[in-house]
C-alpha cells in the first residue's frame, strides 16, 4: 500500500480526506491524490460510507 500511495497509484475523494481524524491516517492520507468531488462522485462516496 504504501508504494502504491508513494507512486500517486491511490486516489482517494476530498469528502473522505476532510472526515478523516486520525493522525497517523492522516499522515498516509496527505501522500494520496485527492480527486475533485463533483455531484456523482459525492454521491457514490455517500453510498459506500453510508
Amino acid at each position: 500500500m504504501d508504494n502504491l500511495v508513494q507512486s500517486g497509484e491511490i486516489v482517494i475523494s476530498s469528502e473522505i480526506k476532510d472526515e478523516v481524524e486520525d493522525d497517523p491516517l492522516k499522515t498516509w492520507i496527505n501522500q494520496c491524490k485527492v480527486s475533485k468531488d463533483d455531484k456523482k462522485i459525492q454521491q457514490t462516496v455517500e453510498k459506500i460510507v453510508n
